[in-house]
């Protein structure tokens, strides 16, 4: 997902309130649902500021929704529909506001993508071009509702990847934007690791039906087509995704993708 450069703004000047939330992270005390809650107070305040300039919806998406959530670790992950008039210099505004409402919250993120995206419209914004509208709509059963109007995928004329789509679609996606540079000091390790342990879930939901995405029971559920993979990616991600960890499986790995 995209990053927004933000302005930092000294930590003497965040208040005692939020001095106070920051040491009770710092604690322990915060829990999941705390977040939870936080973040949907703050989106709230977003979609109640920004409708009239574009907002649609808002939801919720990612590791915050599922059991392997680390409150002191996990990012959190925000999605907003938005119309045609809404600028990407409004959605720099809303990066920062959200991170300066809730400092607590690690990587308190926001992205968004036109609802004429989701109608088959041109791919403009800068989630459409990593993540293709058809494979958003995949995964939109699993967004947690939050502000604004309340979708569904019928409400959408594209219609949802299949399992087997999307994985071809991966699949792409590493040969073009991956490999050409992987070994390389440039080369984003977590995000390829992210796109393979998608990829395996995929496999698995095509085999087994849908079932919640969770890095704790993907072993769980493996086939034979990712049984020897997943620990090398588990390993990988256990190792805060180092370059070193994931050079050192490479050939799995390159194995891996010519036989999806």
């Amino acid at each position: 997902m995209q990053k927004h450069p933000v302005e930092r703004k000294p930590w003497n000047s965040i208040g005692l309130e939020n001095i106070e939330k920051l040491s009770d992270l710092i604690a322990g005390t915060i829990s999941q649902e705390n977040i939870f809650n936080k973040a949907s107070s703050v989106l709230k305040e977003v979609f109640s500021r920004y409708r009239d300039k574009g907002v649609v919806s808002i939801y919720l998406w990612g590791s915050l929704l599922r059991d392997d959530f680390e409150p002191d670790t996990s990012d959190v992950d925000s999605i907003l529909l938005v119309e045609d008039r809404f600028s990407p210099d409004e959605m720099v505004e809303v990066q920062k506001f959200l991170e300066e409402s809730a400092p607590e919250i690690n990587e308190f993120k926001a992205n968004y993508i036109y609802t004429d995206e989701l109608n088959g419209g041109e791919m403009r914004s800068p989630l459409a071009k990593v993540l293709h509208p058809r494979q958003l709509l995949l995964n939109f059963l699993d967004w947690q509702y939050v502000s604004g109007k309340k979708f569904s995928n019928a409400d959408f004329s594209l219609t949802a990847f299949s399992y087997t789509e999307a994985v071809q679609y991966i699949k792409q996606d590493l040969q073009k934007r991956f490999l050409p540079k992987i070994g390389n000091s440039d080369f984003d390790v977590k995000h390829f690791t992210k796109l393979l342990f998608t990829t395996c879930y995929y496999l698995h939901c095509e085999m087994k039906n849908k079932h919640p995405f969770s890095y704790n029971t993907l072993l769980v559920n493996s086939i034979t087509r990712t049984g020897k993979m997943l620990p090398i990616l588990l390993k990988i991600r256990d190792n805060s995704y180092a370059l070193g960890v994931s050079k050192a499986h490479f050939h799995e790995i390159l194995k891996f993708i010519e036989t999806l």
